[in-house]
């Protein structure tokens, strides 16, 4: 008999339970700062990113500390949205409103008329 052992955190493809779903949702709605600690800490070690590991070694790479990097950013203003007549779109959190825009012109309206089948 075989045996094969998963280590803990590790994907699986089977429905979770409610007890797993509810462990799920926590973990994924951590804190910034503690989704850092776990990358750092247990992270790199269940990837075996560590300074033993073979592969990275070969290619003469190695971890050098296990801090994360911090790269200045910005927040981008949203794109202007251009419609029929030059109108401009506001926008706003990524959506925008399209009070008083006309995005098509009209067309003839003409009555309906009843269909009338022949068998």
């Amino acid at each position: 008999m075989e045996v094969c052992r998963i280590r803990m955190g590790q994907p699986a493809k089977a429905k979770l339970s409610g007890w797993q779903t509810t462990e799920m949702l926590n973990f994924a709605a951590l804190r910034p700062h503690q989704n850092a600690e776990l990358i750092t800490q247990q992270g790199i070690d269940n990837l075996n990113l560590g300074r033993t590991n073979p592969t990275l070694s070969r290619f003469m790479l190695a971890l050098a500390n296990r801090e994360m990097i911090t790269v200045p950013g910005r927040i981008l203003n949203g794109p202007d949205v251009f419609y029929k007549g030059k109108k401009i779109a506001k926008t706003n959190g990524g959506s925008w409103n399209m009070r008083d825009i006309k995005v098509r012109k009209h067309i003839l309206h003409y009555p309906l008329r009843p269909l009338t089948l022949f068998p």
